[in-house]
């Protein structure tokens, strides 16, 4: 499987130039108040046929006069710039809005690969977990197949139980296996008739025993199993197996001794 991307780190974003045209603006108006200002500073002022500059007045001015003209100017160039500032700040606060949606996309977007590996870590320890199961099956497989070929003389003499022959795969063994443990059963069931004489030699049932064990450990990993093996497991019937099996353990007279504690 492919290795999964690392998780991208989350770009810091842009950071904006705030305008200066606020600042422009606002250093235009001063200037224009400080213009105007000194315009009317060369005024005259006219006064029983005496004109006098108005710069004049104001420096012969009273401290008061004089604070009150400095306030008045004051005044405006205070709320020409106390418009500058919310400007300012209105610009800075819709730059700070589109730098929180950049940095909210960027983490969705890290968020959305964090989850994405995490599901491709999840799918792949869980392909590991099959990968064990299905050779686990196999070693199975291969003991129940070792412990069924030494089983001798089921019910009738026979020979061997099972006979590989040496074309065949280990599906087709398994198979062949399962095949020859239902049908022992079926011929045990015609042997008590009583108009037939059968032919049985009791054996040991230790390998008796192990197949039935290992079959039934078969049963229980299937739902660890990868899908096809799964899939695979279906064309056998192992529940009706393993109930033929237990069946013919429970037959006394075919066993040199006592299956203990019945199947295990």
């Amino acid at each position: 499987m492919k290795k999964p991307d690392p998780v991208p780190r989350p770009r810091a974003p842009k950071r904006r130039k705030v305008s200066s045209e606020p600042l422009w603006v606002g250093g235009g108006l001063t200037l224009a108040v400080f213009l105007i200002a000194v315009w009317a500073g060369f005024g005259e002022v006219c006064q029983d046929g005496v004109c006098t500059p108005k710069w004049k007045v104001f420096l012969n001015s009273t401290p008061a006069e004089i604070g009150d003209a400095l306030s008045g100017v004051g005044s405006v160039l205070a709320f020409i710039w106390v418009i500058v500032t919310v400007w300012m700040q209105s610009i800075e606060l819709r730059l700070q809005r589109a730098e929180m949606r950049e940095q909210q996309a960027e983490t969705a977007k890290m968020a959305e690969a964090m989850a994405q590996q995490s599901r491709i870590f999840e799918q792949e320890q869980i392909e590991r977990a099959e990968d064990r199961a299905d050779k686990e099956l196999d070693a199975l497989i291969d003991r129940f197949l070792t412990a069924v070929g030494y089983i001798k003389h089921w019910v009738v003499e026979r020979g061997r139980l099972v006979r590989f022959g040496p074309q065949q795969n280990e599906a087709e063994r398994f198979d062949h296996a399962m095949t020859l443990i239902s049908s022992a059963r079926e011929e045990l069931d015609d042997l008590q008739n009583p108009t037939l004489k059968p032919m049985q030699r009791a054996v040991d049932p230790d390998d008796a025993i192990l197949a039935a064990k290992y079959l039934r450990q078969i049963n229980e990993i299937r739902p660890r199993l990868s899908p096809a093996s799964q899939i695979w497991l279906t064309k056998f019937e192992i529940e009706k197996t393993l109930q033929s099996l237990d069946y013919l353990l429970a037959q006394k007279q075919l066993w040199t001794k006592p299956v203990e504690g019945g199947t295990p």
